[in-house]
């Protein structure tokens, strides 16, 4: 899957999500005609690493004598294998298998159900009178399909992909930082990190899982068997997901105790100031919060012994007292507070879609009838019970789009044919990450299986490059050497009329010589400065005051953001500036 954005002849931008993918065989040979074989395989406890206590399917098809690997057979009959439990050591076959006079060579197709199978052997030669698989190939292409009319490819809204998501701060080949995260030590070992966004990258999204090891505050280790982030393409801004385990599982509930977790947060409110005092006294107006609650603070400048998470003490209605804090220096401006939310909103989820990505139950869905703050109880008992090495996401109940191809006709094996896009316009689903599952459909309509269909989810970007609409707030990266320059991110547009609660900027490398000045302009017809930022020389990080915030005022609605760098540092201009904006 790749994001696509563009202009159109009304200058109006459209997003789109290109889905690709190899077209499954429906035309066959017209010389060559599958095997015939028994129904019944069998089955050997040693020799390989097929899994007991399941019933396998294979299907076999012939390859024309003429030669071509372009031709095909219809697939055989399917051999079914029951194996039995005890070991993990098995191998499976089609037994007494009859080929057709001059078959040139075969495909093997298995699986752990009828209707999800996929190639396990393309094999030249005269094909065997037994086939035996000793291992199982779960991602390939799959079977030719008599039925294949035409391919649907269907988007909707995903409520939780994982416990929380948020922008990367930097990777390494074994690490990646979320930057002033404020984990506690190893809470997010075992747990499995998704990267679903790629900010500015329209090429196709990797599948970029990682296992991770430890953490610290802000860094998760990754293990030894996960893949390099770098390698991969995973950046500063990318989008990463902490998904959810099922800790908590029981015959018609399933939850994860760490949707409770430093980043589930209401939305930000400006602080106004914060006492140098013992304990400190927050001021935001109107803040809504009450004795008891944690609260994040983060960027209060001049007093930083604010910043952290807290258990407060409500003193009015515009002001609280962070427990046990004691100031350090005098306020001088700028910080964002933000609620803990303490996991999931009870009853607020109730007609919503669990569904298992991966692991024991994969496939499976129910519906939510009821929340706590951790855990989902579902119209039904599960088929199969999820454990805590499963992945689940909670989605919307109903599809938000769906594109078909044409009718297809397609002699060409995936092996040798070319990659198919399709677009689905997603204009209406920005900022928001998305389910994107493919079908295939019959002459009459019917369509595949929804529970044996694969299935992947993707943050959409607000705009290319950009975080837009993402944890409450707009974010704008400019890669590598800054230089002075005016329009240097993909502009970036804001809805609905936005204040915001903190401005800040901050490179990688420091600027040397000179300061950097960020000016941030809105274009609501015609374009404004709206704020600028300074990132001092010898210094990586800059942000706005309380004061100058205020002074910015609100963003227009429909307005576009654009940034411009008016100076840089003389002798090293800085490198790799992220830009964020945090909406109130």
């Amino acid at each position: 899957m790749a994001q696509r954005y563009e202009t159109l002849a009304d200058s109006s931008a459209a997003a789109f999500l290109d889905v690709s993918g190899k077209l499954p065989v429906n035309v066959f040979s017209t010389e060559a005609y599958p095997p015939n074989l028994p129904v019944q395989g069998s089955t050997a406890n040693t020799g390989g690493s097929i899994s007991g206590g399941f019933t396998y399917c294979i299907r076999l098809v012939t390859k024309e004598s003429t030669g071509s690997s372009s031709r095909l057979s219809a697939p055989s009959n399917p051999v079914m294998v029951e194996v039995p439990a005890g070991t993990d050591t098995n191998t499976i076959s089609a037994i007494d298998c009859s080929w057709p006079s001059g078959a040139a060579g075969y495909l093997v197709f298995a699986g752990p159900h009828p209707g999800n199978l996929t190639l396990q052997a393309d094999v030249d030669g005269t094909p065997p009178a037994t086939v035996t698989l000793t291992s199982l190939n779960v991602r390939h292409w799959g079977v030719p399909d008599v039925e294949l009319n035409t391919i649907r490819v269907k988007v909707k809204r995903v409520i939780h992909s994982g416990v929380f998501g948020i922008a990367i701060g930097s990777v390494t080949a074994t690490t990646i930082t979320i930057n002033d995260a404020r984990w506690t030590t190893n809470e997010w070992a075992g747990y499995i990190a998704s990267v679903i966004g790629f900010a500015g990258d329209s090429q196709a999204i990797p599948l970029a899982n990682f296992e991770v090891a430890s953490n610290t505050a802000d860094t998760l280790t990754l293990t030894g068997g996960s893949p390099d982030p770098t390698a991969v393409g995973v950046e500063s801004g990318d989008v990463l997901i902490m998904r959810c385990r099922a800790t908590t599982v029981s015959a018609n509930t399933i939850g994860c105790a760490r949707f409770d977790n430093s980043l589930a947060l209401e939305v930000a409110k400006s602080v106004e100031q914060a006492t140098n005092a013992s304990p400190i006294v927050i001021t935001t107006t109107g803040h809504g919060y009450v004795t008891n609650d944690q609260v994040r603070i983060d960027f209060a400048a001049g007093n930083t012994a604010a910043n952290g998470i807290w258990t407060i003490t409500k003193v009015n209605d515009d002001s609280f007292s962070l427990n046990s804090s004691t100031g350090n220096g005098a306020y001088t401006g700028g910080g964002i507070a933000r609620r803990l939310t303490e996991g999931l909103t009870p009853d607020s989820e109730i007609g919503a879609i669990v569904r298992v990505l991966h692991g024991t139950g994969a496939g499976q869905t129910r519906i939510v009838t009821d929340n706590n703050e951790t855990t989902y109880t579902l119209d039904r008992d599960w088929d199969q019970q999820p454990d805590d090495d499963s992945i689940w996401i909670v989605e919307r109940p109903s599809w938000d789009e769906t594109v078909e191809t044409n009718a297809i006709d397609n002699s060409v094996p995936p092996s040798a044919g070319n990659l198919e896009t399709l677009r689905v316009p997603v204009t209406n689903l920005l900022g928001q990450t998305l389910l994107v599952m493919p079908f295939t459909a019959d002459g009459g309509g019917a369509e595949s299986f929804e529970h044996l269909n694969d299935a992947l989810d993707i943050y959409m970007f607000g705009s290319e490059g950009s975080t837009g609409g993402f944890q409450g707030g707009r974010a704008f990266v400019i890669e590598g050497t800054l230089s002075i320059g005016s329009d240097q991110t993909p502009i970036n547009n804001v809805n609905a009329e936005a204040t915001v609660a903190a401005a800040q900027a901050e490179v990688k490398v420091a600027p040397t010589g000179a300061a950097i000045t960020i000016e941030i302009y809105y274009d609501d017809g015609t374009p404004t400065l709206w704020l600028t930022l300074t990132i001092a020389a010898g210094s990586k990080f800059g942000e706005a005051t309380s004061s100058e915030l205020t002074a910015a005022g609100t963003i227009p609605a429909d307005a576009k953001l654009r940034v411009d760098l008016t100076s840089v540092g003389t002798t090293e201009p800085g490198q790799d500036l992220s830009v964020q904006l945090f909406f109130s």
